[in-house]
């Protein structure tokens, strides 16, 4: 790092501090702290709970799920996206959540079930949410030591200081002080105008990289075809194994958990969790109105092109420099210090062989390791090394004032994202673990004040769980086996409470008390801990076992039969749906209007303007072109030669209509990096002049808005 990196991160940094100190004027009671007194338009929500949502753990996380995967990650994720933006357009969940005017999830479960299952949804929300937080500090330190190069530890004044013990410390301080500042507000803004730099800033770093990294250069190492001048060391570094393709998503069925399966059942889970996971609840609560939330909704499916494409050029651009002969003088001794890597007990990792070299795709696949003597090695000893390795490599490729931008970058997604969960979870505990056990409510300084000393104790908890957590399996491993406290039953009791009116708390109750237990279940047998997976196989269990997402969607399935068939047996009094969703005096519907029958099929209803109504429909026709591609590329490989054959055709015809190698890197090159770098570039500018008219607008209403003081989560 040069002085010009430092000033690159400084100043930005410095402004954002600023922009945290002015806001903190505009909090003035709890509605404002939780949920930035329900005064954001779309702009503003767009803007700040993208960048709320690009934490470091998570661009770790996606990194490394682009270097196991490639661009066969984006191929299948496209079948999802038309099912996220229906789910956005019609407002699923996330309408009807904004129009109950409540602070938290258990505050509606309150209300729609009883008092008791709030406290015992809060208490699983919340240790689900804390734990799943837990592993965030760790990865921050782990990232900022690989990309900085910096120690386990240093000597200060004669004693030994541990480096994540001060990254943490100094990282959580000022995330704490932005919170303590004014709460939902404070992260609004500030996170809105990070969103901005950070967006720009994705376009320069992408840009960069490829005037470092040539395309050619890449294809190369995604198809693994090794150039002459390389020998049988560098082939073993290029090899990709049959059915590991990070670039033909028809030869990569065997790349673990992220192939064709875990999309299509990702589908599922994706509409019957949306919106259940409390994680970011404040934004989710903090709309102008529930279609002013439900538009964020859908812009945000188009400001994530820059974020995606960012991310899978850095991990593309990294595995070239890790692989490709032309760096291969320039990579040796970053090598030799990704292999230097600790293991999370602070030993040695055991030396490679030349058979599953650093930076091979069967080393970030933990296949086949071994030692320089051929015994096998644990995948586990190696997990921080492929974390760290590509950080490492941009470290060591990207030029002076760029390598301090991308740092810049990560430290404003750590103190959005950190913020995120620090304010979601301590409000959570305070307004569902602690309120609905005093009979005298808070004044609005103490309630306020409790908020405060709450976000404190998460992120406490959070420093002391990363001074122990080993982290030695993936990032998404972790998330899941917390997730699962609470994923289990949520979307069934969430979707039924605020859709079906003979739902029953006996039913939420079922489901919750079923799920938890065999979302637990499911977490250990997927991770055969104990060797669970391998019992239940040689017991004659179907090889779906194997499988985590088939196992959640089996649980999923159970908990709804089981939310459908109690209540069904226990409703006595339909609940009053309507009545109860029309309580908000700026949120009752106007009676419906006719829409043409594409509008009502993609949920376009009477709340859209001329131009809501073209922004969405350009939206969704662009993910079906992209659901249609994926159709017609599924029918070339398989359904063609199927027809040509029974038309007495030769085989040879058939298999020279298929897409190659090369033919696969000319299609990534069109929609996978050139048109979302152009919708990158639009929606830029777009949104960059949105969120700007909404922030003056948020600062006009939030300046003359009239606090309600009984309006603090609690149910009278």
């Amino acid at each position: 790092m040069q002085w010009i990196d430092w000033l690159v991160v400084v100043v930005p940094l410095l402004g954002i501090l600023g922009v945290a100190y002015y806001t903190q004027r505009f909090v003035r009671g709890v509605a404002d702290y939780i949920s930035a007194g329900r005064c954001a338009g779309r702009y503003l929500l767009t803007s700040a709970s993208g960048e709320a949502g690009a934490g470091v753990t998570n661009t770790v996380g996606n990194v490394e799920k682009y270097m196991l995967t490639g661009f066969v990650a984006l191929f299948w994720d496209s079948l999802v996206t038309p099912i996220v933006l229906i789910l956005m357009i019609t407002g699923f969940v996330t309408y009807r959540y904004r129009q109950t005017r409540v602070l938290t999830l258990a505050q509606f479960f309150e209300e729609r079930y009883s008092r008791r299952f709030r406290l015992f949804i809060g208490y699983v929300i919340f240790v689900a949410g804390a734990l799943n937080y837990a592993v965030f500090p760790l990865a921050s330190c782990l990232f900022f030591k690989a990309f900085l190069g910096l120690p386990d530890s240093f000597t200060l004044w004669g004693f030994a200081v541990s480096t994540n013990v001060v990254i943490m410390l100094s990282y959580l301080s000022v995330t704490l002080t932005m919170i303590c500042f004014g709460g939902q507000v404070t992260l609004m803004i500030t996170d809105c105008v990070e969103g901005i730099f950070s967006h720009l800033a994705y376009l320069v770093i992408i840009g960069v990289i490829f005037s470092m990294v040539s395309w050619q250069q890449m294809v190369d190492v995604l198809t693994g075809i090794v150039p002459a001048a390389m020998n049988q060391g560098g082939a073993a570094l290029m090899a990709i194994a049959p059915q590991h393709s990070p670039i033909d998503p028809f030869d990569a069925f065997e790349v673990k958990d992220f192939n064709f399966y875990a999309v299509l059942l990702g589908m599922f889970g994706t509409a019957y969790l949306c919106g259940a996971w409390q994680g970011g609840h404040g934004f989710r609560s903090s709309a102008l109105t529930p279609h002013e939330g439900r538009m964020a909704g859908i812009l945000g499916s188009w400001r994530n092109y820059a974020r995606g494409l960012m991310l899978l050029v850095v991990a593309i651009g990294s595995l070239t420099y890790l692989r490709h002969p032309d760096f291969a003088d320039r990579a040796k001794p970053l090598k030799a210090r990704i292999a230097a890597v600790p293991t999370p007990s602070g030993k040695q990792a055991p030396t490679v062989s030349d058979t599953t070299p650093v930076g091979s795709q069967a080393w970030f696949e933990g296949r086949s390791l071994k030692n320089a003597s051929g015994a096998p090695l644990k995948s586990e000893d190696y997990q921080r090394q492929r974390q760290q390795a590509p950080f490492m490599a941009l470290a060591d490729m990207l030029p002076m004032g760029v390598k301090g931008l991308l740092l810049a970058v990560m430290i404003m997604g750590l103190f959005a994202g950190d913020g995120n969960h620090i304010i979601s979870w301590s409000s959570v505990f305070v307004q569902d673990c602690v309120m609905p056990f005093r009979r005298k409510p808070f004044s609005q300084a103490q309630h306020m004040t409790v908020l405060r000393l709450g976000a404190i104790g998460v992120a406490a908890l959070a420093f002391c769980i990363s001074l122990v957590l080993p982290l030695s399996t993936p990032i998404w491993i972790w998330w899941s086996v917390t997730g699962a406290i609470y994923n289990g039953g949520a979307g069934a009791i969430l979707i039924g409470g605020l859709y079906w009116k003979r739902g029953t708390v006996q039913g939420a109750w079922s489901a919750m008390l079923l799920g938890l237990p065999l979302s637990l279940a499911t977490v250990t047998i997927s991770n055969n801990w104990w060797n669970t997976k391998t019992m239940l196989l040689h017991a004659g269990f179907p090889a779906a076992i194997s499988s985590g997402f088939w196992l959640s969607f089996f649980v999923s399935v159970f908990c709804i039969l089981t939310y459908v068939s109690v209540s069904w047996l226990t409703c006595v009094t339909p609940y009053d749906i309507k009545n109860r969703l029309a309580r908000g005096h700026e949120d009752v519907d106007e009676p419906a209007k006719r829409q043409p029958l594409f509008k009502r099929l993609i949920g376009i209803d009477e709340h859209f303007t001329w131009s809501d109504r073209l922004i969405a429909i350009l939206i969704f026709s662009y993910a079906m072109i992209m659901v249609g591609l994926v159709v017609f590329m599924v029918f070339w490989q398989f359904g063609m030669p199927r027809l040509l054959d029974l038309a007495g055709y030769a085989p040879s015809i058939a298999e020279g209509l298929r897409l190659g190698k090369h033919g696969w890197a000319v299609l990534w090159l069109s929609i996978g990096i050139v048109i979302p770098g152009v919708i990158a570039v639009v929606t830029l500018v777009w949104f960059s002049i949105g969120s700007v008219f909404d922030m003056k607008k948020f600062f006009k209403i939030m300046a003359v808005r009239i606090r309600d003081e009984h309006d603090d989560g609690t149910v009278r």
